[in-house]
């Protein structure tokens, strides 16, 4: 492929890093030359290199002992199901994290000879997992190029916001760094023949069949298992009796949806209030305020009750979502004013509500997983009424919320008990 078009090389220097196996990019002032193992995510992507692997299973005799279990896996190919939990998860995280290069050489060596990280190999030795630290000479090289680097990636505590980077929240868990919970903890890559499952359903997420529900989690987490209601607080079979729906409630964003964070936690209305992002019970009882949220998870946790505002005592949550939180300090050495306080957010439109919300007299619709990854300016729901239906617990955040132009709010009542104005 020659060309000189840099919308033409787009693919190339971006899209390749993961989007195909072994991508070499060979951009260079005369054109462009890119080269593949293979297009897509291909075997050697998550085993790697696989020369040795074909060389040493040509006799049949060999790949059929392989297959009856005679040795304990074959160790001419790497395998993220019999790593440590570490260099496991640096499989996914080569792709699936925010890593970037250590030093500018580094991606000129990229340019011309593609990647050196290989499956197994120590992913810190030779990329850099990027995260919310400003004392990180790395990151002051970004952020020197790139001033909202961290911003649109990160909330303010440094969990991150962007889906398909699940690794960069999955290593601050507390389940990865005192455990060893791993991406094929949860995931499985290979439907096991025996898997019951429609292959719909095991494409959705590629779960494992025993971490479709609680499985992941209570084979450590047994006694919360056992406790079943006393610890969750929901009625058995319901969807706020899943641990994921607590722990790692929908605060990502991408492909054009809310997707679970990866950086499992408990949910706290302080840290709403600090961050601006939804916690879990909020994302659920849209139609419930922070100080419903915060005297419930009192009494269960003995949480000491921040102190809230007249706003957000009275009015739900949903609507008083702010990307940015509250009382965030400026930043002192000039490099904006903290995460989600831009002045524009990812849409073009100002966080202030300033240019255009939703046409007049048209409602707007939001699905209740995508409430909050990226709320609608607060003006935009001066003069309108909020109508909330469906039911909230429902498969994939079935409650729905509508914002009517006060005009029409008469034509569209709400429901007794299932909104807030």
């Amino acid at each position: 492929m020659e060309s000189k078009d840099p919308e033409t090389g787009r693919w190339n220097q971006d899209c390749i890093r993961c989007h195909a196996t072994h991508g070499i990019p060979q951009i260079t002032d005369e054109g462009v030359d890119t080269t593949v193992g293979e297009l897509g995510i291909a075997c050697e992507a998550c085993h790697g290199p696989g020369a040795e692997h074909i060389a040493a299973n040509s006799a049949p005799s060999r790949r059929y002992l392989e297959h009856l279990g005679a040795n304990d896996g074959d160790p001419t190919m790497v395998n993220p199901d019999r790593l440590d939990s570490d260099r496991s998860a640096q499989v996914c995280g080569n792709c699936h994290g925010l890593a970037i290069f250590q030093e500018p050489a580094d991606m000129k060596e990229w340019m011309t000879g593609g990647y050196k990280f290989r499956p197994g190999d120590d992913l810190q030795a030779v990329r850099h997992v990027l995260e919310v630290d400003y004392d990180d000479p790395v990151v002051k090289r970004v952020l020197k190029d790139q001033p909202y680097a961290l911003d649109d990636r990160f909330w303010s505590d440094g969990m991150v916001r962007v889906g398909g980077r699940e690794y960069a929240g999955f290593v601050r868990s507390a389940c990865y760094t005192h455990g060893a919970l791993s991406c094929v903890s949860g995931h499985e890559m290979h439907r096991e023949p025996d898997d019951k499952r429609p292959l719909e359903e095991w494409l959705d997420d590629q779960l494992a069949e025993d971490a479709v529900q609680d499985g992941a989690c209570v084979d450590c987490h047994a006694l919360e298992g056992r406790q079943g209601e006393a610890h969750t607080h929901h009625a058995p079979g319901t969807t706020g009796a899943a641990c994921y729906d607590c722990h790692m409630p929908p605060t990502t964003w991408g492909l054009l949806k809310g997707i679970r964070q990866h950086e499992i936690d408990s949910p706290t209305v302080a840290v709403s209030l600090e961050t601006g992002r939804p916690n879990a019970c909020n994302m659920c009882h849209l139609d419930k305020t922070l100080a419903w949220t915060a005297e419930h998870l009192g009494a269960w946790t003995g949480d000491v009750q921040p102190e809230l505002t007249t706003k957000e005592q009275e009015i739900a949550a949903s609507i008083l979502v702010d990307p940015g939180g509250r009382g965030r300090p400026a930043r002192a050495d000039g490099l904006g004013d903290g995460l989600g306080r831009r002045d524009r957010d990812q849409r073009g439109q100002r966080l202030d509500g300033s240019l255009a919300g939703p046409p007049h007299g048209r409602p707007l619709r939001r699905r209740a997983a995508r409430v909050g990854a990226f709320p609608a300016p607060r003006r935009w729901l001066q003069g309108h009424r909020v109508r909330l239906h469906g039911s909230p617990c429902g498969a994939r955040g079935g409650l729905q919320v509508d914002l009517l132009p006060l005009e029409r709010a008469a034509a569209h009542p709400h429901r007794p008990g299932a909104g807030a104005g």
